[in-house]
């Protein structure tokens, strides 16, 4: 067999295999060890993160960045910075 890609006259013959040989290629799958091992990382800190937020209001309201205090008795959640309200269930 000839290449005729490789340009020329086409005499110079593609590298032969030996019969049952497969070529490998790296490839960036999602079953490989690393990539279980990091994506379980991710969601144990993904996980850590929503516990702790729920353990302390952060307001988020046009930008304002503090943490609501919250009313126990009410159950209503007020900003001291911008005055925002929200009820927690």
């Amino acid at each position: 067999m000839t290449s005729p890609s490789r340009g020329g006259t086409g005499s110079v013959p593609e590298p032969r295999r030996p019969e049952g040989t497969i070529d490998a290629m790296i490839s960036r799958s999602t079953n490989t060890l690393t990539s279980i091992t990091q994506r379980g990382a991710a969601m144990r800190r993904l996980q850590h993160q929503q516990r702790t937020a729920t353990a302390r209001l952060y307001c988020r309201t046009n930008g304002c960045t503090t943490f609501m205090n919250l009313d126990s008795l009410t159950g209503i959640a007020t900003c001291p910075i911008c005055g925002a309200r929200r009820r927690i269930d």
